[in-house]
C-alpha cells in the first residue's frame, strides 16, 4: 500500500526552489567509498532531479529516473543544471518497470512511503544489472526523531512506514534477494533534525534550527558527528552489490 498520492508530490515539489547549481550529496563520503566511477545510475523516485544531477557530475554516470509525478520538474531541473542527456520514465513503480537495466539503482526518501517493503525492494533490485549496487536511504523517525517530530512536525508521520525504519529489517530484506556483499547497512550520521510542515510558526521554526545547528556545530567540534545511532541519527543508508 502506497501511503501518499501523486497530487501529495506534485504539490510538494512544485513548492521547491529551483536548484542553482550541483550540491554534494548528504552521503558523499559514504558512496566515493563504495560506488563504482562511470556506468548508469537509475533513480526511483527521482523528481526533481537533483541526486540525478549529483551523480552525473561526480560519478560520471548516465542517468535515468522513474517518477508517477509529472516529468516536467525533473526536466526543468536537469536542464536548468546544463544536463541535457537523460532519460526520464512517467509511470507508477508498483505496477510496471522499464526493460533496460543499471549498474546502480538507488532512491531517497521512497520505500519508506509503502507498507509492502519486501516487493518495493525487490523491485529494485530487479532493474540492476549483474554485479549491480543498489544504494537505499530513508529517513530516521523512530526514537528521539519520533519525539522532535511529534512536537513540531506531526503530521509527517502519517505519511511514513516508521516500522521499516531499523537496519536489520533492510539488511534481511536485500540479502533474501542475493546480495553477495552488503558494504553498508546502518544508521548514518549522528544528529540532524529538519521540519517539513510548511504551516509552524516561521518564529519557532527559527528557533528550533538554531538550536540544531549549535548542536551540530558542537557535535563537528569535538569529531563527533558522525557516529551511527539508533537514538538521533537522521538516516538509515544500505549500499549491497549484487
Amino acid at each position: 500500500m502506497n501511503l501518499t498520492t501523486k497530487d501529495f508530490w506534485e504539490t510538494r515539489w512544485e513548492n521547491e526552489p529551483m536548484a542553482q547549481s550541483i550540491e554534494m550529496s548528504t552521503y558523499h563520503e559514504l558512496f566515493e567509498k563504495y560506488l563504482p566511477k562511470g556506468g548508469s545510475y537509475m533513480e526511483i523516485g527521482c523528481t526533481p532531479g537533483t541526486n540525478l544531477a549529483y551523480f552525473n557530475k561526480f560519478f560520471g554516470y548516465e542517468i535515468a529516473g522513474i517518477d508517477y509525478a509529472d516529468a516536467e520538474i525533473t526536466k526543468r531541473t536537469l536542464e536548468q543544471l546544463g544536463i541535457t542527456n537523460y532519460e526520464l520514465f512517467v509511470m507508477d513503480f508498483t505496477k510496471e518497470l522499464p526493460d533496460k537495466r543499471y549498474d546502480v539503482v538507488g532512491s531517497f526518501g521512497f520505500i519508506e512511503h509503502f507498507e509492502n517493503l519486501d516487493d518495493i525492494i525487490h523491485r529494485h533490485i530487479q532493474l540492476l544489472k549483474q554485479n549491480g549496487t543498489l544504494i537505499l536511504t530513508i529517513p530516521h523517525f523512530r526514537n528521539f526523531q519520533y519525539l522532535l517530530r511529534t512536537i513540531y512536525d506531526k503530521d509527517v508521520l502519517a505519511v511514513h512506514n516508521l516500522e521499516i525504519m531499523k537496519p536489520d529489517i533492510l539488511r534481511e530484506i536485500v540479502l533474501k534477494y542475493g546480495a553477495k556483499k552488503i558494504h553498508y547497512c546502518n544508521y548514518y550520521l549522528t544528529y540532524r533534525f529538519w521540519i517539513d510542515n510548511e504551516s509552524i510558526n516561521k518564529t519557532m521554526k527559527k528557533f528550533v534550527y538554531k538550536g540544531c545547528a549549535i548542536i551540530e556545530k558542537l557535535l563537528s567540534t569535538f569529531k563527533l558527528d558522525k557516529v551511527p545511532n539508533r537514538f538521533f541519527s537522521p538516516y538509515i543508508v544500505v549500499v549491497a552489490e549484487f
